[in-house]
């Protein structure tokens, strides 16, 4: 139970009968969202299905108690969000302006928007940086359903209604505005460019409607905005404006980045209660780490035209049938600073080297400008200005997101461009493909691509002989994923072939990939003595564990080397 955290492992409220742990499947998207709902439709359906469960639960002070929970309301919202991330996810293989979703009335939204504030902020001289740059992105399934999973615990931790478990996935489709002010606000310091966002960001919201009367009927064009204060954290505005203090902050500040800003006010706009009220405001009452955007939830106009899937009867319906975008504002330096700052999220939010296919978020992005010289545009969605590299926003496919998340270009790391990647295989070999279960080949001389079925390897435990101080010094770096410190440490060991390969790709763009892979388990052997040490290193690997089991002082460890090392 101490590990219901840990997301590898299962919460204590899943049933073994429905496995809602990404990691696990390798499918396409839409296939793996089939699976899980099947497996909850024939759960829930199952007669006299013993819906009131108890179980020992461990809260955050690892403190034990026993904690009641509904199964059928638990599967039901999970189901209910399944579907929820489908509808709002969805884009035909088409252009965008043919058929309407509510993912396709996003792009095309955020291209309004953009084309909305170019207008009035930037500047025509393309010699000089655009005041308003945007882009977006879908949160990933694996990502999407992580989120799932935590929110069910602390749904039942806290006695919320699962009818409403779709409010707290406001932000599976989110759309960042990065604003660059002008050199001559520059000049005139962080509080001018922070006056500067507020005002861009109050245009754009008020252009949506975020003054209008909240009981007036949604109309082209305008959002229903989401407060700060919920049902379940009706204090929440409150505690954003307290935490720096109550959490030290301005020590932090006082000890931290020059370039770090905080306004002590703000211009008059977004001090009006229709504003505050539902603006989370981190450049005001920033994060402890130093984080600040400003950030805003809506429910759009085009909400409610979603249809939305049928569900059987002995699913429970949701409440909530709103559908969510999650707007973003910060300027250029904390954009900086959010990104490749100590507020870096990388180790959270991003991946450590090993892949899935089901963790690549979608992003949505400007054309290339090499797009841009071979497309024709509807004039409406370009704003009245000549065709430059930032005028249509699109939803990137998987190739160009693949390398946006993982860093190496998709013919890098599969053997072949995206391309003809879609072009020369079929579904199936292509999902093979993703899901690592074939490799692309290329005949050169035949100028072919094929494919070849890869056959899993057994693990293959290695022995290590290890002072105590080195395997300290090994438990630390494995800890801390320093892939040039594990190298260098097997390199002293004299058995890095045997244990660890890297694998390097001719450069190409600057760019040099790096994979590592190893064995799944080293059994690290503690020697009392220099002669033990030599004398083991002399000993062929297979043999190495029964020359060393003979020490009186003997102690085995055994750790775990994950892929992505």
């Amino acid at each position: 139970m101490q590990e219901q955290n840990n997301l590898e492992n299962t919460f204590f409220w899943e049933v073994p009968e429905i496995d809602l742990n990404l990691r696990h499947y390798s499918g396409h998207p839409s296939d793996v969202i089939k699976k899980i709902k099947s497996d909850i439709e024939c759960y829930l359906s199952t007669p006299n299905l013993e819906e009131s469960r108890t179980a020992l639960h461990y809260d955050k002070n690892n403190t034990p108690c026993m904690i009641s929970y509904n199964i059928r309301q638990i599967y039901s919202a999970i189901y209910n969000a399944l579907n929820y991330y489908k509808n709002i996810s969805y884009l035909p293989a088409a252009e965008y302006e043919t058929e309407s979703t509510f993912l396709s009335n996003s792009i095309r939204t955020f291209n309004e928007d953009y084309d909305y504030l170019s207008q009035k902020y930037n500047t025509d001289d393309l010699s000089q940086d655009p005041v308003i740059d945007v882009s977006g992105r879908i949160k990933s399934p694996l990502s999407f359903m992580d989120k799932v999973r935590e929110k069910v615990g602390e749904y039942i931790e806290q006695g919320r209604d699962f009818r409403y478990f779709n409010e707290s996935l406001r932000d599976l489709i989110g759309v960042r505005f990065v604003i660059t002010p002008p050199k001559d606000i520059q000049e005139q310091g962080l509080e001018a460019e922070t006056d500067y966002l507020y005002k861009v960001f109050y245009d754009l919201m008020e252009h949506h409607g975020i003054t209008r009367p909240s009981n007036e009927p949604l109309q082209n064009g305008m959002y229903k905005f989401f407060p700060v204060n919920s049902r379940y954290s009706p204090n929440k505005s409150e505690k954003i404006k307290n935490r720096p203090e109550k959490e030290g902050f301005a020590v932090w500040v006082q000890n931290g980045n020059r370039g770090f800003y905080r306004p002590t006010k703000r211009i008059p706009e977004m001090e009006q209660e229709c504003v505050d009220s539902v603006t989370k405001d981190y450049i005001r009452w920033p994060k402890y780490k130093g984080y600040q955007s400003l950030h805003v939830c809506v429910i759009p106009y085009f909400s409610q035209d979603v249809d939305h899937i049928g569900i059987p009867n002995y699913i429970i319906p949701p409440a909530c049938n709103d559908s969510f975008i999650e707007y973003q504002f910060r300027t250029g330096k904390e954009n900086e600073y959010a990104e490749h700052g100590p507020v870096a999220h990388n180790s959270e939010y991003k991946p450590t080297g090993s892949y899935h296919r089901l963790a690549v978020p979608f992003y949505i992005e400007f054309d290339s400008p090499e797009n841009l010289a071979e497309i024709s545009y509807d004039p409406h969605h370009l704003p009245n200005k000549p065709l430059n590299y930032k005028n249509r926003l699109k939803l990137r496919n998987f190739g160009e997101s693949f390398k946006k998340f993982y860093g190496p270009s998709f013919e890098d790391f599969f053997g072949i461009p995206f391309k003809k990647f879609r072009d020369v295989f079929g579904s199936q070999d292509r999902n093979d493909i993703l899901s690592k279960r074939k490799t692309v080949i290329y005949d050169n001389e035949r100028d072919l691509y094929y494919t070849q079925e890869n056959y899993p390897l057994k693990p293959n435990p290695i022995a290590l002989a290890l002072t105590p101080e080195e395997i300290l010094d090994l438990k630390s770096i494995l800890v801390s994923k320093d892939t040039s410190r594990l190298t260098e440490f097997f390199s002293k060991q004299h058995l890095q072939d045997a244990i660890i390969q890297i694998i390097q790709s001719p450069e190409k763009n600057g760019y040099t990939s790096t994979r590592l892979s190893a064995p799944s388990k080293v059994q690290l052997y503690s020697l009392t003595t220099s002669e033990d040490r030599i004398h083991a290193q002399q000993q062929d690997k297979e043999l190495l564990a029964t020359a060393t089991s003979s020490n009186t002082s003997l102690n085995l460890y055994e750790t775990t080397l994950d892929d992505d090392l």
